[in-house]
């Protein structure tokens, strides 16, 4: 087995699984993947993006919710929290603001 798997090689095998996540092309699946962007896939790619896997919904709503409440559940600030000035939300900045307002409820 390879020890890595190059973007063409992934497309192509998802094509023969007829596999597809909606909204996302199979080279965008592949960069979300890629965790350490060398252009190829290995296990350690995998099981990082494995480890890196989105906690439970109820767990997300309930964090989503105490963000909104320290915005007054107005939802354009806490967008604007979120965004940190930018036109797009950054990812890990999102990640952020939900651990410090999941650790916030956890000490009160």
């Amino acid at each position: 087995l390879p020890q890595r798997v190059s973007p063409l090689a992934f497309v192509k095998a998802l094509k023969i699984a007829r596999f597809s996540v909606p909204g996302m092309d199979a080279s965008d699946l592949f960069r979300l993947l890629d965790v350490d962007g060398d252009g190829g896939l290995s296990l350690s790619d995998i099981e990082a993006a494995l480890d890196n896997a989105p906690p439970p919904l109820g767990e997300i709503d309930a964090v989503v919710g105490l963000l909104l409440g320290r915005h007054n559940f107005v939802l354009d600030a806490a967008a604007a929290d979120l965004a940190q000035g930018r036109p797009l939300l950054d990812r890990r900045r999102i990640a952020a603001c939900l651990a410090a307002s999941s650790t916030e409820e956890r000490l009160a």
